[in-house]
C-alpha cells in the first residue's frame, strides 16, 4: 500500500514509472508502448530503458 502511495505521488510531480505487464508492440512497428503502472498514461519507448510520456498529439481516440 505505501509503494502505490509513494508512486502516485510521483505520478503528481511528473515521474512515472513504466508497467512491464502492459507493454506491447503495436502492428510490427518499431516502436513499444505501455503505461504508467500507477495512473494509466501512455507511455512510449525512444530506447532500450528510456521510457517517456506520449505526447498527447501523438495518442491515439
Amino acid at each position: 500500500m505505501f509503494k502505490w502511495i509513494v508512486g502516485r505521488a510521483k505520478c503528481l510531480i511528473g515521474v512515472h514509472h513504466r508497467s512491464h505487464a502492459r507493454a506491447y508492440r503495436p502492428a510490427k512497428d518499431s516502436i513499444y508502448l505501455s503505461y504508467c503502472e500507477y495512473c494509466g498514461v501512455p507511455m512510449k519507448r525512444l530506447s532500450k530503458r528510456n521510457w517517456v510520456v506520449q505526447p498527447k498529439s501523438e495518442r491515439q481516440g
